[in-house]
C-alpha cells in the first residue's frame, strides 16, 4: 500500500471506504492500514495539534477579513512574525447539500452549484457517472463539448488565482487587467453556453442546446496572448517576484492538480481518464519547485495549453447541435470516477436507483490542497500568508458536505 495514493475516504453504512488514484472502485478498508498513509489524517478533516511553547499565541484570521475570497478561519501560531502552525476551520459557513432520494435532474442543479466556478467539471462528471450506471453512450461530439466547456473554465479559474495573487502584492494595475481579462472570457461563456458559468448546458445523456463555437474559438486565442503579456509584466516587477518565490513550498505526492503539477510531479487526471483528451496531444504542465511562484507559473502554461486545446477542437467543428441519447433510468448501480477540474482531480460517486440518486460523496481538489497550504506555510512570517493561500486556488464552498 506504500506505493498507492489514498485519494479518497468515504464513510457509507458506518464503514470506511477508500479509493486509491487511478482507481474506479471503493474498498472497505480498515482505518488501522489506512492510518499508514500521510494525508489519512486530513482527509478525514484532522489536522495536526496546534503549536506550543513559551511565548507562543494564536492570531485569528478569518472567517469575515479583508483579503478572504470565502468564510473561512484560520488559527494562526506564532510568537511575533514567524508562523509556527496554521489550523483550518472551513465550516465556519456550513453548507450542506442534500442530494440523496433526488430525481436525477434535481439533483444535476445541486451538483453544478457545488462551486460555480468550475460548475462544468461537477456537471460533466455527474453526467458520466449516470451514463456508465446507464449503460448510455453520450457520443464524441458530447466528449468534445464537455472538454471544450471544462478547458473555458480552467482558462478563467486560473485568470482569478493570478489576479488574487497579484492584488496579495499590490499589484493593482495587473489586478484590474486580468479581473478585465476574466470578465471579458466570461461574457463570450455566456453568450456561448448562455450562463456565464455554464449552468444548464449539461444532460445525461448529451448537451442542452446546440452551439456554435466559432466566436468562443477566436475569443479565447485573444485572451490567452493578451493574459500572457500581462503575465510576462508582472514577472519584471521585484515586488511581486520577491514575495511568491520560496514561499509555501508543497511537494507531497497526494497533493493534486497545479499545487501537485507545480511540485514535479505529472499526475494529471486528463490523462488516460474518460474523456479523449490524449485525441489533441494533450500533455500535463509540470513545474519543479513546488513554491507560489511555480504554482502561478503552472496555471500560467495551463492557460495557454487549454486555449490550444479548445482551438483544435473547435477547428475539427465549429457548431454542434443539440441532442440526447435515450436513457433507462429504470437502471440501478453505482459508479465513481473523476475529472481533472481547474483545481485538481475531482473524485465523485453515487449510486442510483429507479432514477433517484443514493449514498453521494464528492472529494474535491480543495479539500486535498487545503493541507498543503497549512503545511508549506510553516516556517513562513505572516506577510507570507496571502500569498501562500491564494496561490493555491482554494475554493472552501466545495468542501461542504454531500447528504
Amino acid at each position: 500500500m506504500d506505493s498507492e495514493v489514498l485519494s479518497a475516504l468515504v464513510i457509507i453504512d458506518g464503514r470506511t471506504h477508500c479509493l486509491f488514484r487511478g482507481e474506479r472502485k471503493l474498498r472497505e478498508c480498515g482505518n488501522d492500514d489506512l492510518k499508514l498513509h500521510g494525508n489519512y489524517s486530513f482527509l478525514m478533516g484532522v489536522y495536526p495539534e496546534p503549536a506550543k511553547g513559551e511565548a507562543v499565541f494564536n492570531m485569528t484570521f478569518g472567517p469575515v477579513a479583508g483579503g478572504l475570497f470565502e468564510s473561512i478561519k484560520f488559527n494562526i501560531r506564532t510568537y511575533g512574525e514567524r508562523i509556527l502552525s496554521v489550523t483550518p476551520e472551513w465550516n465556519c459557513k456550513a453548507r450542506r447539500i442534500t442530494l440523496s432520494m433526488e430525481p436525477h435532474d434535481r439533483a444535476l442543479l445541486k451538483v453544478e452549484r457545488i462551486n460555480a466556478l468550475f460548475s462544468a467539471s461537477y456537471s460533466s462528471l455527474f453526467c458520466h457517472l449516470i451514463e456508465k450506471i446507464t449503460e448510455t453512450e453520450a457520443g464524441y461530439e458530447t466528449q468534445m463539448i464537455r472538454m471544450i466547456m471544462i478547458e473555458s473554465e480552467r482558462i478563467a479559474s486560473h485568470i482569478l488565482a493570478i489576479q488574487r495573487l497579484a492584488e496579495a502584492a499590490s499589484q493593482n494595475v495587473a489586478k484590474h487587467h486580468l479581473s478585465a481579462l476574466r470578465e471579458r472570457l466570461l461574457r463570450v461563456i455566456a453568450s456561448t453556453f448562455g450562463h456565464r458559468y455554464i449552468f444548464g448546458m449539461n444532460q445525461p445523456g448529451g448537451i442542452a442546446r446546440s452551439v456554435d463555437l466559432e466566436k468562443l474559438q477566436s475569443e479565447v486565442g485573444i485572451i490567452a496572448h493578451e493574459f500572457y503579456r500581462i503575465w510576462e509584466l508582472i514577472k519584471v516587477s521585484r515586488v511581486f517576484m520577491d514575495r511568491i518565490i520560496g514561499v509555501d513550498r508543497a511537494d507531497r505526492i497526494w497533493y493534486v492538480g497545479p499545487t501537485l503539477r507545480a511540485s514535479g510531479h505529472s499526475f494529471d487526471a486528463r490523462i488516460d481518464g474518460w474523456l479523449p483528451y490524449s485525441d489533441f496531444g494533450f500533455s500535463p504542465v509540470i513545474g519543479e519547485v513546488g513554491d507560489s511562484y511555480a504554482r502561478a507559473s503552472v496555471r500560467a502554461a495551463e492557460i495557454l495549453e487549454s486555449a490550444r486545446l479548445i482551438g483544435e477542437m473547435v477547428s475539427e467543428r465549429k457548431l454542434f447541435v443539440h441532442g440526447v441519447s435515450p436513457i433507462n433510468f429504470e437502471a440501478s448501480g453505482s459508479y465513481v470516477d473523476t475529472v481533472e477540474s481547474p483545481g485538481g482531480e475531482l473524485v465523485m460517486g453515487i449510486t442510483l436507483n429507479e432514477g433517484r440518486i443514493l449514498k453521494p460523496f464528492i472529494r474535491s481538489a480543495s479539500w486535498c490542497n487545503l493541507p498543503a497550504f497549512t503545511e508549506g506555510i510553516k516556517g513562513g512570517i505572516l506577510t507570507d500568508f496571502s500569498f501562500g493561500v491564494e496561490s493555491h486556488g482554494l475554493i472552501v464552498s466545495e468542501m461542504g458536505d454531500l447528504l
